[in-house]
């Protein structure tokens, strides 16, 4: 209600306009009713959470705090029949020493109730909750709810500067551990500010977010930054505990320049960050937030080891447009260090579409963190859609969507990670799912160990475990890949499982089909110990492949129930012990050690090879001939008739 509006509403009643026409203060009663704030409502909101100032110093002071203080004047001033219509400007104005109990503002879009707090003789002016009269007053705006950023002189309009306006809000919010409110409309965020110790890259902030502070908005409300490399800068710095974004837009409006554009919502500390910044974060979440055009979106970053930490993060519905044209680039990002721990991060139901230098998801060095139902679409020719590395340990990776990435997801120097009932789908016999090692510092014994690979579907993609790097240090320890669904078209891609010398390798109840040369290959360490079970592999129509192939000179091979319909390569050492497989050298092969049961019609005289003491159960043979045992040699001949 404006100023115009409560003195028409005075003039109906017969009150509140002098002979002049001039508006007269208003009574409490009166206005209450303009407002339509009447009865029990008025009495148990105290008017918009405004209270008389006599009972609010009394309940915040006491009354021999106010009587110490000399303020009991002031208070005995106040007089709780009127209510002055004002402005701000007039507000500010005001002297002498006679006061309303409540003032109310008419400003656009900063309308609302205020009352002198006697107390306060050090509170700033900040527009939008205090007022600081001519006579050194401090008026306090009167509400409950968040705090509008409108109250302090943000427009909206897409064209005037509201940083400042925004940076008072949420001053203001964190005084109180409040809410800032941005309603609908276009903010422009056009200044920059340097951190008080920078790191040592040249960029700074938009917005500084202190803790105990949620910034939301609504249907409509979009932030936009026009940056260039000189003034590159994050909008929103995390710089506290217990901080909340959610429901906004940001978009950046200019054709980036390579580096030019920083992260939408940041921490960081040390190297390029806010090297004074060492206090935990903890309790961040980051909520339905749509960016356009952003280096990355969320980004939590320790570069230096500074010891400090952040963890119960969670990120839920971000959403990211990157141009590949202009080459914006990565997507969430959280990078740490043993000094500078990442832990307890949740990632879901987020969308990283065509990031092009970096990761769509990346944790590095992060531990204890998800990953659950995502999707990310496209990435740069090193990147991923969802990238582990740099010592990540206890990951979750599940039920997300990878299309089209160079690699969909990875797994590099990292430890005890589950990637599980994820879509990854590409082409040109890209790395659906791929694990790595290279040997991070930071890693002590540099192993990649206790990666499970669960249930998964690959269309037009394969699984890998290789070394990365120059110089790859380190090895794996264990591998597990079960129950994953591999389909390609005969041509799409290579080989669909291909481990490289695994420790401790498990491959158990995986169907291929359509791989264009095998279906598994397994290259491996003399004491490498390999676990092939309950796989079924095919070709989609005529194409050359094979089922499976092991190279390397491993002697403790277990395959167990598995169908190889495309047929069956070398293996290795051909060690172990294998049990029923199909398509082996027969219809049927068992081993222990190198001892070999076999079955197939005909005599294996000159057609069978195998070690002394083996045993060969003749399908069609007689009462002399259904029994043969290998009494000599190791190639076909030595089989004797029992």
């Amino acid at each position: 209600m404006n100023k115009d509006q409560i003195a028409r509403t005075a003039a109906a009643s017969g009150e509140g306009i002098d002979s002049t026409g001039t508006t007269e203060p208003l009574s409490r009663r009166k206005l209450l009713t303009a407002l339509g704030v009447t009865g029990a409502a008025a009495a148990a909101t105290g008017f918009l959470g405004l209270t008389p100032a006599v009972s609010v110093a009394k309940s915040v002071y006491g009354e021999a705090d106010i009587q110490a203080k000399g303020v009991k004047h002031q208070l005995d001033a106040l007089t709780e029949s009127a209510v002055q219509v004002i402005t701000i400007a007039e507000l500010r104005s005001l002297t002498g020493s006679t006061y309303a109990s409540a003032y109310y503002v008419t400003d656009h879009d900063m309308e609302g109730v205020f009352g002198l707090d006697p107390m306060d003789t050090v509170s700033a002016d900040n527009t939008g909750t205090i007022i600081v009269s001519a006579s050194g007053l401090r008026y306090k705006r009167g509400f409950t709810g968040p705090i509008s950023v409108k109250w302090f002189g943000a427009k909206g309009d897409g064209a005037t500067d509201d940083t400042s306006a925004l940076q008072a809000a949420i001053d203001a919010a964190a005084a109180e551990g409040g809410e800032v409110f941005l309603p609908s409309g276009t903010y422009n965020i056009g200044t920059r500010y340097t951190f008080a110790a920078p790191g040592s890259m040249s960029f700074g902030y938009a917005l500084r977010v202190p803790g105990n502070v949620t910034v939301s908005g609504t249907t409509g409300t979009l932030l936009t930054q026009a940056i260039t490399y000189e003034n590159r800068r994050v909008l929103f710095y995390i710089a506290g505990s217990s901080v909340v974004f959610r429901n906004l837009s940001i978009e950046n409006t200019y054709v980036i320049t390579p580096g030019g554009n920083l992260s939408s919502i940041e921490f960081g500390a040390g190297d390029g960050f806010d090297a004074s910044l060492s206090v935990p974060i903890e309790n961040v979440r980051i909520e339905n937030i749509v960016v356009r055009r952003s280096w990355h979106p969320v980004k939590f970053h320790f570069s230096d080891g500074s010891g400090t930490t952040a963890n119960n993060i969670l990120v839920r519905g971000v959403r990211s447009y990157h141009d590949p044209v202009s080459k914006s680039s990565g997507g969430i990002n959280f990078r740490s260090t043993p000094n500078g721990r990442i832990t307890r991060v949740t990632i879901e139901s987020c969308q990283i579409h065509n990031p092009v230098t970096s990761a769509g998801i990346g944790l590095y060095g992060v531990h204890e963190a998800t990953v659950t139902g995502c999707l990310s679409t496209g990435s740069g020719p090193s990147a991923a859609g969802i990238q582990l590395e740099n010592g990540a340990r206890a990951i979750a990776v599940t039920g997300n969507t990878c299309t089209d990435n160079i690699n969909g997801i990875w797994a590099d120097d990292s430890v005890d990670v589950t990637i599980s009932g994820n879509t990854v789908v590409g082409t040109g016999n890209v790395k659906g799912i791929r694990v790595t090692h290279q040997g991070y510092a930071d890693e002590p014994t540099k192993i990649t160990t206790g990666i499970v690979v669960l249930g998964n579907s690959l269309r037009g993609c394969r699984i890998v475990s290789e070394p990365f790097g120059a110089s790859p240090a380190g090895g794996f320890g264990s591998l597990t890949i079960t129950g994953n669904v591999i389909t390609a078209d005969g041509s799409s891609i290579t080989t669909a499982i291909h481990t490289t010398r695994v420790a401790q390798l498990n491959v158990v109840g995986n169907t291929v089909v359509g791989a264009g040369t095998y279906s598994l290959y397994f290259s491996t360490n003399p004491d490498d110990l390999l676990v092939v079970s309950m796989n079924m592999t095919a070709k989609a129509s005529s194409e050359n492949s094979v089922g499976i192939r092991v190279t390397g000179l491993a002697s403790n091979i277990n395959l167990v129930g598995n169908t190889f319909a495309n047929g069956v390569d070398t293996l290795g050492g051909e060690n172990g012990s294998r049990v029923a497989n199909a398509g082996i050298g027969g219809p049927l092969h068992w081993q222990l050690g190198s001892t070999r049961i076999m079955a197939g019609a005909g005599s294996p005289e000159l057609v069978r090879s195998a070690p002394p003491g083996s045993i060969y159960l003749r399908t069609d043979g007689g009462s002399t001939s259904t029994l043969f045992v290998k009494e000599v040699g190791t190639g076909t001949e030595g089989w004797a008739a029992k």
